[in-house]
Parts: structure tokens; sequence; C-alpha cells
């Protein structure tokens, strides 16, 4: 019989020990905390440290009603061991409050204690999120995951969404804050029964272009999409809350904010079919598509040359140059002049030793008549010419 026990405990424990490692609470290290913010509830994992005379620490779980133990060090022959002294109700509490609460009870036990508190593992909780999220479900969070970290999981937002009046449990979060400046006041912490429901905007604008984006937006890694593209910028497309009387700076900092790369002297927007010059102060309309224009990193070299295509543009470089980095001009390729396009559509004849902007495309201008090739060409043609009439006449 006590065979047939031991057997049955080697089999069911490793089973046990496998279902409770699938909701292992989130595991802790020294100083992530915020102790201050943290809110205790039912299954956080915690040591309790009291410091003084005497020194001791102990583990303790938040139960189900939301008490923490309290207890007391005795020793049983020279050995020393925890009594339990008393319960305290910690949850709803923060950390540093939980502390405060413990120190009044262990004053009462002993003269001028200290007491430390640290998480040892926070509890999970499952929460709802619905609306514009690419993938609403139920997610399993914990106290140290914010908003931002659920819309994550749910694969990121929707176009449209409402990101200034985001539903979290009874509160009411405008997330844009976060987007614009990585403000966490508006990026706060998840509790138990705080759902998540995004709304739609009532109005929107369509931005893309050279823009600095944000996870949230994108969506994880996997679920991102690339645009097509020459340049090292990150260019982005969003469908976003449109506020009134906002603006193409408002727009452009929720979307992310600027790049090294964005052009604020190519910002246009596309309203009724017509594309209007736009400056940071520009007001911006339901509807309306903002276009972010980004700053050329390339030099393109075209024409007679070895390897024509674009090189990444470095200050100081001349024409002849960056017809170098494409292998030199062609035996039909001149060298004495290129000729030379702007970002602006100018056009003008450059000497190898002239400067080059960012976005120029340089020609390399071919040789309309080379007499020592070209006559030998020429020559051949009229004889093959001359010997054909003569065969065909005979």
């Amino acid at each position: 019989m006590q065979t047939i026990l031991l057997i049955s405990l080697f089999l069911v424990v490793p089973l046990q020990n496998q279902l409770i490692k699938t909701e292992t609470p989130r595991s802790i290290s020294e100083g992530v905390v915020e102790k201050n913010s943290y809110v205790l509830g039912p299954g956080d994992e915690l040591e309790v440290d009291v410091g003084g005379l005497p020194n001791f620490y102990y583990p303790a779980s938040v139960d189900l009603n939301g008490y923490l133990e309290v207890n007391t060090q005795a020793y049983v022959d020279d050995t020393p061991v925890l009594e339990k002294a008393g319960l305290v109700k910690v949850s709803g509490l923060t950390i540093s409050e939980a502390e405060k609460l413990l120190l009044e009870e262990y004053k009462k036990l002993y003269k001028n204690p200290q007491v430390t508190l640290r998480l040892l593992n926070a509890r999970r909780f499952r929460l709802a999120i619905s609306g514009a999220v690419k993938n609403p479900g139920i997610y399993e969070m914990s106290p140290l995951d914010r908003l931002s970290e659920i819309l994550m999981a749910a694969g990121g937002l929707e176009g449209g969404a409402a990101i200034s009046r985001i539903k979290l449990g009874e509160k009411t979060v405008n997330f844009a804050p976060y987007i614009k400046e990585g403000n966490l006041k508006n990026n706060p912490f998840l509790l138990e029964k705080m759902d998540v429901y995004v709304p739609y905007a009532e109005k929107t604008l369509r931005i893309r272009g050279c823009i600095r984006g944000h996870p949230v937006l994108d969506g994880p890694p996997e679920t991102q999409i690339t645009a097509p593209t020459d340049s090292l910028a990150p260019l982005h497309e969003y469908l976003l809350e449109l506020l009134d009387g906002e603006t193409v700076k408002d727009i452009l900092e929720k979307a992310g904010g600027r790049t090294t790369y964005t052009d604020l002297n190519s910002l246009y927007v596309i309203r009724d079919g017509e594309k209007i010059k736009a400056t940071l102060d520009t007001e911006l309309r339901d509807g309306d598509q903002l276009i972010v224009g980004t700053i050329p990193i390339f030099v393109y070299v075209t024409g007679e040359v070895n390897f024509p295509g674009a090189y990444p543009y470095r200050p100081g470089l001349k024409v002849l140059d960056y017809v170098s980095l494409a292998g030199g001009p062609t035996e039909r390729g001149k060298k004495h002049y290129f000729v030379i396009t702007r970002q602006n559509g100018d056009t003008f004849r450059a000497k190898p030793d002239d400067g080059v902007e960012r976005g120029d495309k340089i020609e390399v201008v071919r040789i309309s008549f080379m007499w020592w090739e070209d006559y030998l060409k020429v020559l051949t043609s009229i004889t093959t010419l001359i010997v054909t009439w003569i065969t065909i006449t005979k």
C-alpha cells in the first residue's frame, strides 16, 4: 500500500507542478517595481524583511481575502522559527502604503523596528480588450503591465482608433501624450477589472511619408509591413484620429514625430483632390491626407558610367568623386563636364570639381561621335553595302 502511495505521489506531483507552471506569476528583479505605484492584490508574493532587534525575513503571499501574515521570530532549542502574530489587509494598497501599515503593526511588537517589502512574484489576471485593435480578445496581464502592453498584445491599434478617449475600466484615458512624448501618466498600469475598449474616431486623417512611427501604431514586429523604399528613412502610413483645431505639428507628433530625414519643407495636404503646400501650423480637416517628405540621402549617377545607380550622399564629395564611385565614365562618356538635375527640376552643366547636393542626379553625357571608331563603323557599313550591291547586280 505504501509503495502504491509513493508511486502515486511521483506521478501526481510533476503534473501538479506543470499545471502551476502555466500560471506562474511574473518574476521580479530587485529594483524594478515602483513601490509608490504598484497596487497589491490577492496572489502577489512578497518578502517581508524586519530589521532591528530581532532581524529576520519571511516570504508571504496576499491571500484571497487580501490579507498578509504578520510573523514574529521565536526560538525552539536555539533554532529560530516563525510564529504567526496576525494579519493585515494590504489589497488595494501600494507597496509603500503596505510597508507603513506593517511598520505600525511591528511597532506594537518590537522597539524601533524597520520593515521592507519586496515583490517576489506579481499576480496574473485576465482582461478583455475590444474595439479598434487588430486582435480583440482576452489577455493575461499583471499589475506590472501598462495600457500600451495590452494594446501591443492585441496586435496594436486599428486605423482610425480614438486614442484620446480609450476606456480603461471606468476611466477614460487620453493615450496621445504617451505616443507624442512618452508621458507615462497617460499610459497607466493595469489592474483587475480594467477591461479595455478602444472606440473609433469620429474624424480621421491619413498621414504617410517620413515619420518615426510608434510600436502601438505598427503592432508587434511580426505584424508590421515595411513599405518598399530605396531610402534608409522610415516610411509609415497611418489613419489617425483628428480633433478639432489640430495642426500638421499635432498630427506629426501623434504619428511618433519626425526623424533625422524628415523634410519639413516638403509637407503637403491633399484636400478634395488638390495638393496644397503646408507648414507645421497648417490646420487640418476631416478626410485630409498629409504627405511628409524625405530629405534625400542619395546621389544618383546615370548615363555613360560603368555602374549607374544610387550612392549615399557624403558632404564634401565632388561630382567626379560620385562618378568614380560609379566606376567612372565608359569609353563613350564625356569626362570634362557632366549634367546635374536638382530636386527642384533645375538642370545645368557641372565641372568635375563642382559640389553636389542631396538628391542630385549626375548624368555622364554620351559622346555623340568618336571619329576613329565611328568613322571605321561608317566605312565598314558603306563597304558592306557596295559589296552587297555588286553581288546582287551580277
